[in-house]
């Protein structure tokens, strides 16, 4: 609970833009803040029909502005507006399907859309605290455990422009004195409830669930350092926090768990949770080219919070498994997110 109250302490009463509020890890934090006493306001895309963001009502509990991060003029419009003293930047195009059926708009949208931002930040000013979200694909391919000093390189064009991404935000953090603290965070595959994205595992499990059909995987024996999102969130929001007490903090952070897990083995416990959906290997050798083993190295960020909680694997499949049956039980959402928010924090979750 010591984490909630610090949560709770540096953001109650504060202005937190959120861009990507409508999506998967937006919803989730945009929540969080809310129950945290803060002042919300997101500006993204608007949000899809099947969306965390709709089936919590998530519009009631913040100020909702549609836009694009590639329109600058409109963002700088919320920013006058808004005057955040802390902002999360997710918009993103974030997956690496589409990034390969629509290379342009990505770049645009991971690198154009992250530079007007930061000039949002420079030029409006007030703001106290900046969080870029970008990829633990960042990294050029290696076999090694990746931390934060390895080369930037995606490989394909979402990854890429994500570590362009860092690169702009980088350039910003020294090039301009006086501009507020900065960090980009590179965190792990990110699992959790409400997540409906296409071509990710546990989505595409659900979906495979309710409609009482196979799952094929095409990468089974892939690695990844899989996560819940309270995990993530929690680490998103104390360094935001702690770089506004120590801009020394302002610099680049890994997010991931202690040891990565085969899509295989993840898509074997969310049938065992969920009850289905049967599991059929399919090694697609025509699939776009993805890295078979990303392992990340998250010692910095656990040194910084040495209590930074960690759900184990099985658990946190375990919860996203519930929260998709909550809703096909046709459940009030936004009271079963808030619940698993609480007993989150409250440790319930670590064995």
């Amino acid at each position: 609970m010591e984490i909630y109250e610090k949560i709770c302490s540096a953001y109650r009463g504060k202005r937190v833009l959120v861009t990507g509020h409508t999506g998967f890890k937006g919803s989730w934090l945009c929540r969080i803040l809310h129950l945290a006493g803060a002042k919300v306001f997101g500006y993204s895309l608007p949000a899809d029909e099947m969306s965390m963001f709709r089936l919590c009502g998530n519009e009631s509990i913040l100020l909702h502005s549609e836009g694009d991060v590639c329109n600058f003029s409109q963002l700088k419009e919320v920013f006058d507006s808004v005057k955040p003293q802390f902002v999360f930047h997710l918009a993103a195009q974030a997956l690496v399907s589409e990034g390969y059926k629509f290379p342009a708009q990505t770049y645009e949208t991971n690198v154009m859309g992250t530079v007007n931002l930061l000039e949002c930040v420079r030029l409006c000013g007030g703001t106290e605290s900046v969080l870029v979200v970008t990829t633990d694909k960042v990294y050029a391919e290696s076999k090694k455990m990746l931390t934060e000093t390895d080369r930037l390189d995606g490989f394909d064009p979402y990854s890429n422009s994500k570590s362009c991404a860092e690169l702009a935000a980088g350039c910003y953090r020294r090039s301009f004195p006086g501009f507020p603290a900065l960090s980009t965070v590179r965190a792990g595959n990110t699992i959790g409830g409400g997540d409906f994205a296409a071509n990710r595992i546990l989505p595409d499990c659900a979906r495979a669930a309710a409609a009482g059909r196979a799952v094929a995987l095409r990468h089974p024996l892939s690695v990844r350092p899989y996560q819940h999102v309270l995990d993530v969130l929690s680490a998103y929001l104390l360094l935001a926090a702690e770089q506004v007490q120590r801009p020394v903090l302002s610099s680049s952070y890994n997010v991931a768990p202690a040891r990565g897990t085969s899509t295989e083995r993840l898509a074997e416990l969310y049938s065992r949770y969920r009850g289905g959906p049967e599991i059929r290997k399919e090694e697609d050798g025509n699939a776009p080219h993805e890295t078979l083993k990303l392992r990340l190295r998250a010692k910095k960020l656990r040194e910084l919070f040495p209590d930074l909680p960690h759900t184990p694997l099985s658990v946190a499949v375990k919860k996203t498994a519930e929260w998709e049956k909550a809703r096909l039980a046709g459940q009030r959402m936004d009271e079963f997110t808030d619940a698993q928010i609480r007993s989150f924090f409250a440790g319930e979750w670590r064995v």
